[in-house]
C-alpha cells in the first residue's frame, strides 16, 4: 500500500551484491520514524531552549537568503561558514562550490572518515593525489594497525565479501591476517593473530618489524634499489650529507627496545616481521580514521614504510589506483571580485596557517574561535549533517559558541544536540525519499558511481536540502544564481551522468553472466555499446543503480609513484620541501633567517624530532609516565550499529549494540578481568571514569580483550536532545576526552586521554 516494508540490498551492485549491513536495514526506522522534524521550525525562544514555531518553507528560505544577501553587500561573504559531517558525492561538491561562489573560505568538516580524498601520508611519501585502493581479495597476507577494516573502516559490507573469499583460500594457501591495536575488536576477534599494544605505539612496533627485516636481508632489495629514495644515507647536492631510512631504523628500533616500549614480545616481532617480508603479495594498512597518537603522520609514514620495504606496491593484492568516475564537470564559476576579495581572508578554523599549515580542515578550533571573534565574527553557520554538540570532544564549547552566532541554520531531520542551538531549521529527506548519489573510489579494481531515484513520496514535509540551497542561490545576486542553474537534483544528476555515457568506457552494472561475457569479449579486444543515445543510458541506469569500469584500476608501479620524482620517498622530500617552505614564508615576515624560523616552526608544531628526522618515519609519541592520578588510558571506539551516534535512536541498532559485550540500549567500560579484580569492581558494576576534562557513569563489563591499563567504551551512546530511543541511553565519551590536535594532520589525540576508575 505504498508503505516500504523492507530495504534490501541491490543483487547487481559490486560492493554488497544484494547483502546490505545492520544500518542498511535499520534505514526503515529513519524514514518512518515518529521524532522527525515534520517541516521548517524557527526559533521562538532563547536558544537551547527548545521553543520552536512553525514557520513555511516559502519564507524560511526568504530568510536565509536575505540575511546572506545582507552580509555580501556588506563585504562581509567570508563571516559565514558551512559545518558539514560525513557525506560523499556531488553533496560535497555542491557545498564546495556554493562557499566559492558565495565567497567565503569556510567550509569546514567534522568527519569520522576521509576515505575518498588522498591520504596525506600518501601524498608525501608516493606523491599520489588519489585514494589509493586495497586489493584485499588477492592479498595473501594482511597486517592491519588499528584498522577495524571488518567492522568501521572504509567499506565494510564489501570488506566482509573480501574477509570470506580470504578464507575460502587462494590456490591452496589460506591467506593470514594479523590485526595490531590496543583492543580485541571484531577484527581481532576474525584474525588469526591478534597482536595487543600499548597505545600510541604502532610506529615504534612498525619500525621494529623494519629493524628486522633489514637485519635479515630479507627487504626486497630489487624494489628499494629501482624505485626508492633515502632508504641509505645521501648526499645532497651541495655535499651535505643526510641520515636515511635504514640508518634510523637500525639505531633506535631494535627488538628488544621495541618489544619493552609496546609490549609485544620478541619472538612475536621476530616472527611478524618474518613473515611479512616471506609473503607476497602482503598488504599493510596503516590508515584508520582516528589519530595514532602524537606525530600521527610519522606513525602513518612508519607503517606505509613497510608496504615499499617487502616491495609490496604495484602488483595484485596490494595496493592500486583507481581512475577518476568520468562525470562531466560543474562548468568554472564566472569571476566575481566580491567573492575573489572574500575567499582570500583566512579561514576561521586557522586551516592552513601557523602549526596547521599542512591541515585543511580542523573543525575542533572553532568553538575557541568563534567565541573570541578569532579573527572575525561569524554570523551565519550552515549545519549539514553535523552535530557537533554530541560527537566533538569539545562538544560543550560548541554549544557555547553556537549561542554567539546570530543566525545558525540546521538541516537536521531530527532535534539532535546542535539543532537544538539552531535558529532555523529546514529538515532534509531521506535517501529513499529524494535523488541520491555516490562516487566510490577507494575500493579496490574498480571505478564506481551509484545512484538512487525516490521510492516513496515524502513522509513529512521535508524537502531535499540540495534543492534548498538551489533555491536559496537563486534569490542571491546574479553571478552566484548562474552558478547554480539546476532546479531540480535530477537535473545536475542527468548533467553529471551525460559524461558517463560520453566517456566510451564502464559498464552500467548487470547481472554475473552478463559481466562474465564483457570480460570475455575485453580481453579479445572488443567492447558493445550498450545504448545509442543518452535517453537509453540514463533509463538503463535508473534500473540498474551503479556505473562500473571493473577494469579501471592501475596496478604498475609507475602509476603507484606520483611526483616528479616517481619514486617512493622514505625520506620524505615532499614533507621537506613544505615544512622548508613555510619556515621560509615565516624568515621573511620575522625577519629572520630561514633555520631560526624551521626552528621555530617545529617547536610550535611540538615536533620532538629534529634535523633530518623531520623527514623520516619515526616514533613521535609521548613516553609512557605512571600518572597516580589518572592511571589508565582510554580508548574510545566506533561500534558499526552506531558509528558517530547519529544511529542512536533507532531501536533495531540499540539492540544489536554489540555481540561482544553482550551490550545494548546503553553503554559500557570494557575493563580487562585482573584490573577490575585489583579495583574491586565486578562485571556490570556502575562505575565512574574521569579524565582532566570531567567524568562519564557507565557499567563495567569484564572483558578479556582490554589490556590491563586500557580502558575501552563505545561511543555513540549518552544523547541530551535526540528523542526517547535515544536520551538517557549510556553515556557520551566524547565528553571526557582530550581535544588535543596533531599539528601536522589535524586530528584530535583521543587515544591520550588518562583516566581513573571508581566505583559509583
Amino acid at each position: 500500500d505504498g508503505r516500504v516494508v523492507k530495504i534490501e540490498g541491490n543483487p547487481m551492485h559490486p560492493i554488497n551484491e544484494g547483502t546490505i549491513c545492520m544500518k542498511g536495514h535499520a534505514g526503515l526506522q529513519l524514514l518512518y520514524h515518529p521524532e522527525r522534524i515534520k517541516g521548517p521550525l524557527k526559533r521562538a525562544g532563547e536558544k537551547g531552549a527548545g521553543q520552536w514555531e512553525p514557520i513555511e518553507w516559502e519564507e524560511a528560505i526568504q530568510m536565509v537568503a536575505e540575511n546572506l544577501t545582507s552580509l555580501r553587500e556588506k563585504k562581509q561573504s567570508h563571516t559565514v561558514a558551512v559545518l558539514g559531517g560525513d557525506y560523499r558525492g556531488l553533496r560535497h561538491h555542491l557545498w564546495d562550490r556554493f562557499t566559492k561562489a558565495y565567497g567565503t573560505p569556510n567550509y569546514i568538516r567534522l568527519r569520522n572518515s576521509r576515505m575518498e580524498e588522498s591520504a596525506l601520508t600518501h601524498e608525501l611519501m608516493q606523491g599520489v593525489s588519489k585514494p589509493l585502493g586495497y586489493d584485499f581479495f588477492n592479498a595473501r597476507l594482511v597486517l592491519s594497525f588499528g584498522c577495524n577494516w571488518l567492522e568501521t573502516w572504509n567499506s565494510p559490507v564489501y570488506q566482509f565479501r573480501a574477509y570470506g573469499h580470504l578464507r575460502e583460500g587462494i590456490e591452496g594457501h589460506k591467506p593470514k591476517i594479523f590485526q595490531v591495536d590496543s583492543r580485541y575488536s571484531v577484527t581481532a576477534a576474525k584474525a588469526d593473530q591478534w597482536i595487543p599494544i600499548n597505545p600510541g605505539k604502532d610506529a615504534v612496533l612498525a619500525m621494529g618489524l623494519a629493524h628486522v627485516i633489514i637485519k635479515e636481508s630479507l627487504y626486497d632489495q630489487s624494489f628499494v634499489e629501482k624505485h626508492c629514495f633515502g632508504f641509505k644515507d645521501w648526499q645532497d647536492s651541495s655535499g651535505e650529507r643526510h641520515t636515511g631510512y635504514k640508518s634510523t631504523v637500525l639505531k633506535d628500533y631494535d627488538p628488544l627496545t621495541v618489544a619493552r616500549i609496546t609490549g609485544v614480545p620478541p619472538r612475536i616481532i621476530f616472527n611478524l616481521a618474518r613473515e611479512l617480508a616471506k609473503t607476497k603479495p602482503a598488504l599493510v594498512l596503516g590508515e584508520k580514521a582516528t589519530s595514532f597518537g602524537s606525530g600521527d603522520i610519522y606513525t602513518r609514514m612508519a607503517i606505509h614504510s613497510l608496504n615499499a620495504l617487502t616491495g609490496n606496491i604495484g602488483d595484485s593484492g596490494v595496493l592500486t589506483v583507481q581512475g577518476g568516475v568520468p562525470l562531466s564537470g560543474l562548468k568554472p564559476l564566472p569571476k566575481d571580485p566580491v567573492s575573489q576579495q572574500s575567499l582570500s581572508k583566512p579561514r576561521i578554523d586557522e586551516a592552513g596557517k601557523g602549526r596547521f599549515f599542512m591541515t585543511d580542515n580542523i573543525a575542533l578550533n572553532l568553538p575557541r574561535n568563534i567565541s573570541k571573534k578569532n579573527p572575525y565574527p561569524l554570523n551565519l553557520l550552515f549545519l549539514f549533517r553535523s552535530n557537533p554538540v554530541h560527537s566533538a570532544p569539545n562538544g560543550e564549547a560548541f554549544a557555547k559558541a553556537l549561542t554567539k552566532i546570530p543566525l545558525v541554520v540546521s538541516f537536521s531531520s531530527f532535534m539532535d544536540e546542535s539543532t537544538q542551538y539552531a535558529d532555523l531549521i529546514l529538515p532534509d529527506q531521506f535517501s529513499l525519499e529524494r535523488w541520491q548519489d555516490d562516487i566510490v573510489t577507494h575500493l579496490s579494481g574498480f571505478s564506481l558511481f551509484s545512484i538512487g531515484r525516490p521510492v516513496v513520496p515524502p513522509v513529512v514535509n521535508s524537502r531535499n536540502a540540495m534543492e534548498v540551497l538551489f533555491d536559496i542561490a537563486h534569490r542571491l545576486d546574479d553571478k552566484i544564481s548562474a552558478a547554480f542553474p539546476w532546479n531540480k537534483y535530477e537535473d545536475l544528476l542527468r548533467e553529471s551522468c551525460s559524461g558517463l555515457f560520453n566517456a566510451g568506457r564502464g559498464y552500467i552494472v548487470s547481472s554475473p553472466r552478463e559481466e562474465a561475457f564483457r570480460k570475455v569479449l575485453e580481453r579479445q579486444g572488443y567492447r558493445i555499446p550498450e545504448h545509442k543515445s543518452f535517453a537509453g543510458f540514463w533509463e538503463g541506469l535508473m534500473m540498474a543503480g551503479a556505473w562500473w569500469d571493473p577494469s579501471d584500476s592501475y596496478r604498475g608501479v609507475r602509476d603507484l609513484l606520483g611526483g616528479p620524482n616517481r619514486t617512493f620517498d622514505f625520506y620524505s622530500r615532499s614533507l621537506k620541501e613544505k615544512i622548508e617552505g613555510q619556515a621560509r614564508k615565516i624568515a621573511r615576515g620575522a625577519a629572520i633567517s630561514p633555520e631560526e624560523a624551521q626552528t621555530s616552526l617545529t617547536k610550535i608544531m611540538n615536533l620532538k624530532g629534529s634535523g633530518d628526522l623531520i623527514f623520516l618515519p619515526h616514533d613521535e609519541s609521548d613516553e609512557r609516565d605512571s600518572n597516580e592520578k589518572y592511571p589508565f588510558y582510554l580508548n574510545a571506539y566506533n561500534l558499526h550499529s552506531l558509528t558517530d551516534g547519529s544511529g542512536a535512536n533507532q531501536p533495531w541498532l540499540q539492540e544489536n549494540l554489540a555481540i561482544h559485550a553482550d551490550g545494548n540500549w546503553g553503554s559500557w567500560a570494557e575493563i580487562n578481568p585482573h584490573t577490575a579484580e585489583e579495583l574491586g569492581i565486578g562485571d556490570g558494576d556502575w562505575i565512574w571514569l574521569e579524565s582532566p576534562r570531567g567524568k562519564i557513569k557507565v557499567r563495567a563489563k569484564l572483558y578479556v580483550g582490554a589490556m590491563p591499563e586500557v580502558v575501552n567504551v563505545p561511543l555513540g551512546q549518552g544523547h541530551t536532545a535526540y528523542g526517547r530511543w535515544a536520551e538517557g541511553r549510556g553515556s557520551n565519551a566524547n565528553q571526557i576526552l582530550t581535544d588535543d590536535l596533531d599539528s601536522l594532520t589535524g586530528l584530535p589525540l583521543a587515544n591520550q586521554t588518562r583516566i581513573n576508575i571508581r566505583k559509583a
